[in-house]
């Protein structure tokens, strides 16, 4: 598989005093190529005085790579978390986790992860059931409590609120806030 510099080459290497250099399709400058592409990526994104600045920038966006933090520890208890959290929110079926394909797939991104079996997943996710349960209900319960204590004092307002019934002027009698 060949860089996406390339396509800013020529084919074919040209040979300059017994070396091998690309060629630049914008500007026809002859690079070396022995030590990788590294040159080439520099003459496209940097020097090449020919190129189109529309090309120049997409080229150098595609050079940008993202940071790996560097003081990344894998934790195999949060990665289990947050993966019941995906099983919930997507509502994966806990059959899935027998597929002889899916511990493979997590080697290859984590090998210190090891996908437990149906019954474990299932376990994990009624845990987190009971936890957001939990959470819901004390939440309600708040609301309740609010929601009666403005009422209450409602209701504390409402003698009030009934004697303000006032008499207008024609003998009609009108209820006023």
């Amino acid at each position: 598989m060949h860089s996406a510099v390339w396509e800013h080459y020529e084919k074919d290497l040209v040979d300059v005093d017994g070396e091998l250099k690309a060629v630049c399709k914008y500007c026809h400058m002859k690079l070396v190529t022995k030590s990788g592409t590294s040159s080439l990526r520099s003459h496209i994104a940097n020097a090449c005085p020919a190129i189109d600045s529309a090309i120049r920038k997409g080229f150098q966006a595609s050079m940008i790579k993202q940071s790996i933090d560097k003081n990344f520890v894998f934790d195999a208890q949060l990665c289990r978390e947050r993966m019941i959290d995906f099983i919930i929110h997507a509502e994966i079926a806990f059959l899935k986790f027998e597929d002889p394909y899916l511990q493979p797939w997590i080697d290859s991104m984590q090998p210190a992860f090891k996908v437990k079996g149906r019954q474990t997943i299932r376990n994990d996710c009624w845990k987190k059931y009971e936890e957001m349960k939990k959470v819901f209900l004390k939440v309600q319960l708040t609301n309740l409590y609010y929601f009666l204590r403005v009422q209450m004092t409602n209701l504390y307002f409402l003698p009030f609120f009934l004697q303000t019934v006032c008499e207008d002027n024609r003998g009609h009698h009108n209820l006023t806030a």
